[in-house]
């Protein structure tokens, strides 16, 4: 169920989230990369993924065709940058963005597990996976806390469960498996 669920969100994020086109031109036949930067910037905010600082190189011809790699250091991630690929689709600095690193949204994490958890025991759970954005490199383990919410009819008198559940990255497409702990 959950290699469905992961499919599901990673073919969503896949559509929706890994590509962008914008224009970044100037007046001088160069890429405008502080616009560049901003938008990438917008870019990632919309896939819940906040950036702490945006760096492309300087000096780009305006040129259909050509291709740059810009830097993301991602906030809240424990210094993880990302790298984001920037095409141009015109010589007039329309371009098209997109993940040229592999990463792992904690979001997508939290929520696939929670599901999972609620499949499994009809329990919903708070799950936090700290870290907000990792490098889906193969064979990465992290862990995450989670916090049962309906620990019981009589709510005022019951003690919410919490325990940890480490994940464990199986591939650079973002599947994952859990242990708990």
């Amino acid at each position: 169920m959950r290699s469905r669920r992961t499919a599901l969100w990673f073919l969503l994020f896949l559509l929706c989230g890994c590509k962008f086109e914008a224009s970044c031109g100037s007046n001088d036949n160069r890429l405008n990369t502080k616009k560049g930067e901003t938008v990438l910037g917008q870019w990632l905010e919309k896939q819940s993924i906040p950036a702490e600082s945006i760096d492309c190189p300087d000096d780009i011809e305006m040129r259909e065709g050509t291709s740059f790699i810009c830097k993301a250091l991602i906030a809240n991630a424990d210094g993880t940058s990302i790298d984001i690929r920037v095409h141009q689709t015109s010589s007039t600095g329309d371009i098209r963005l997109e993940h040229a690193s592999d990463i792992q949204t904690a979001e997508r994490v939290e929520r696939g597990l929670a599901g999972q958890i609620l499949d499994q025991t009809g329990k919903t759970v708070v799950v936090d996976c700290g870290a907000r954005v990792r490098l889906a490199v193969p064979g990465t383990k992290f862990r995450c806390k989670v916090v049962e919410q309906n620990a019981g009819a009589n709510r005022a008198t019951a003690t919410a469960e919490t325990f940890e559940v480490e994940i464990t990255i199986k591939d650079t497409s973002g599947d994952w498996q859990a242990q708990r702990l």
